[in-house]
């Protein structure tokens, strides 16, 4: 009697380090698999980014001296990656709307700090905590520029644009952002976007 209880713990315990095994396995699968939509995400907004931008109808305005385009990658914990997303769009692209632009990581402490330039529109690099992207939706508001989110929810909670994904890609807009920003995007493409009113 005392053998198949030593048995059926050893057992027990074999099943037991073999369900955590696999719950580990399938919660890291879980999390590599929304890392990699994420990524992909990000890779689908980046060539989205600027077009999305060229149809302010007061792009013009928010240029640099000499008709210079400046985007902004904004991040707070990684320079790294922003500077990777930075990099990926200048090899994507050679222009925005036939004018030179450049594309750089600043941080969100330099960007908000008045330390860099206001920028012809802002791209946010990374799912920022709540604080700080309302820092940045108020500062993208006050500065009438575009601040665009590639992360799922980031345009309802106050980015004004981004993309949505069904069975096609469109620009996604936030109406109340827009209006506040005093930021008007070309009425043919807002006829094709989705919308968060």
């Amino acid at each position: 009697m005392l053998l198949y209880k030593l048995r059926d713990n050893r057992f027990s315990l074999v099943m037991r380090t073999l369900m955590h095994c696999v719950v580990c396995w399938l919660l890291g699968a879980t999390a590599l698999y929304a890392d990699d939509a994420t990524e992909r995400r990000i890779q689908i907004s980046l060539p989205v980014f600027p077009r999305i931008v060229a149809v302010d109808n007061d792009f013009k305005k928010k240029l640099l001296p000499k008709d210079h385009v400046l985007l902004v990658f904004v991040y707070e914990s990684s320079q790294a990656q922003a500077q990777r997303y930075a990099e990926s769009l200048k090899q994507k692209l050679t222009n925005v709307a036939g004018l030179q632009f450049t594309a750089k990581a600043i941080s969100v402490h330099d960007q908000l700090g008045g330390k860099a330039p206001v920028p012809t529109a802002l791209f946010a690099a990374e799912r920022f905590s709540e604080q700080t992207f309302t820092l940045v939706v108020e500062y993208s508001i006050k500065q009438q520029r575009i601040l665009f989110s590639p992360f799922v929810g980031d345009v309802e909670r106050g980015a004004a644009a981004g993309i949505a994904i069904t069975s096609r890609i469109k620009p996604f807009f936030n109406i109340k952002t827009l209006e506040r920003a005093e930021i008007d995007i070309n009425a043919v493409l807002m006829n094709l976007s989705k919308r968060h009113e």
